[in-house]
């Protein structure tokens, strides 16, 4: 009885009901949507943090890991670092923004600084000597419709593609163009200066003493594994701080939208209302009408907006060839409960304004 009630009150204002599931549907998928890359980057970030154990990242003293181009190291003390004793192998990168897209540039076996191998879906790794070779990430060979054999151009001059790698799962590698050091350096015109060093320690539990003794030895700002660990969940934590205002601010609006609706239903229907207490009502029952009215609109409206974010999310990684958003169970599940609790807690007081209309008065209301 109580959702024949509902349904026939939903339908009576079909352009109204529209339009106050489309504002929950709109705050629900961008809360959704924003969780959804916080959940991403977690969900990368715990894949990928196993390849960092035992590796110290050496970078300028001052520079920022998010903005790495501000970082400028001498060449010449790689050498250096990888003769020290605790030290297995060190390996400088630099990166260059260009006309093609982002390039990094590293020695051919630098990957071995992480200890896994970078397959290949085809091709095989350049030359280090070479000023032609270039190898290209998954996601970048895929949106540029490139092969092994087939040219790049960058900066006027061509480069033939002889590998392409498999996907390696961030954003960032999967999208760039891989060239040996020494050519990355002429193209940036910075020959003898790189941007970071990869350092493989040779105990894994040794990392920070390794980072300690290059930071002692070279005034340089050197990274164990556990400290990026830190900043990195800092980070985080800022940015999810972040992330959730701004999704949870948005649903709010939705969750106000909902309360002047209701305001204005129960406006309306006050002659209504008061002929239904007279005839029996409860006060219950009123209130049960006007709330499950409201979370009926706001679960169709939170379904929708969780079911698009979902899709979204799905076709942007598909075409990254990444995980930039992770709509999770968990996600979908709060969000669906949280569309809900919105529906409840707008048409609170509107429900208790019905509750407590007077059948008499109401009956006499025009």
């Amino acid at each position: 009885m109580l959702w024949e009630v509902v349904f026939a009150q939903l339908s009576r204002h079909k352009l109204r009901t529209a339009l106050t599931i489309l504002s929950i549907f709109i705050g629900i998928f961008l809360l959704s949507s924003t969780v959804s890359f916080s959940e991403g980057l977690r969900v990368t970030l715990e894949e990928n943090m196993g390849l960092f154990s035992g590796v110290v990242v050496v970078m300028e003293e001052g520079a920022s890991m998010t903005d790495p181009f501000t970082s400028e190291l001498d060449e010449s003390i790689v050498g250096e670092i990888e003769a020290m004793a605790d030290v297995e192998m060190a390996r400088a990168f630099t990166m260059e923004i260009s006309d093609a897209g982002i390039i990094a540039g590293m020695d051919s076996d630098a990957f071995d600084v992480y200890g896994f191998d970078v397959g290949f879906s085809d091709g095989e790794m350049y030359n280090d000597a070479s000023d032609r070779e270039i190898v290209l990430g998954s996601t970048y060979a895929k949106r540029h419709d490139k092969a092994v054999g087939d040219e790049v151009i960058v900066y006027n001059k061509k480069y033939e593609v002889v590998g392409v790698l498999e996907t390696i799962g961030s954003a960032g590698d999967d999208s760039s163009i891989f060239m040996p050091l020494e050519e990355t350096q002429r193209l940036s015109g910075k020959e003898d200066t790189v941007m970071m060093i990869s350092v493989k320690s040779a105990n894994i539990d040794d990392a920070e003493n390794v980072a300690n003794q290059i930071i002692d030895e070279f005034d340089v700002m050197a990274l164990s594994d556990k400290e990026m660990m830190r900043q990195i969940q800092d980070l985080m934590g800022t940015l999810n701080i972040a992330i959730y205002a701004i999704g949870i601010i948005s649903s709010l609006v939705a969750g106000i939208v909902i309360m002047n609706v209701m305001f204005m239903s129960v406006s309306e229907r006050t002659t209504e209302i008061g002929a239904m207490k007279a005839i029996g009502a409860t006060n219950k029952q009123v209130l049960s009408e006007v709330i499950t009215e409201s979370v009926a609109m706001s679960l169709i409206g939170g379904t929708l907006g969780v079911l698009v974010s979902f899709v979204l999310a799905k076709s942007l990684n598909i075409y990254l060839d990444t995980r930039l958003m992770e709509v999770t169970g968990r996600l979908i599940m709060i969000s669906i409960l949280y569309s809900g609790f919105l529906g409840a807690l707008g048409s609170f007081l509107p429900a208790r304004q019905a509750m407590n209309i007077d059948p008499i008065e109401a009956l006499r209301y025009e």
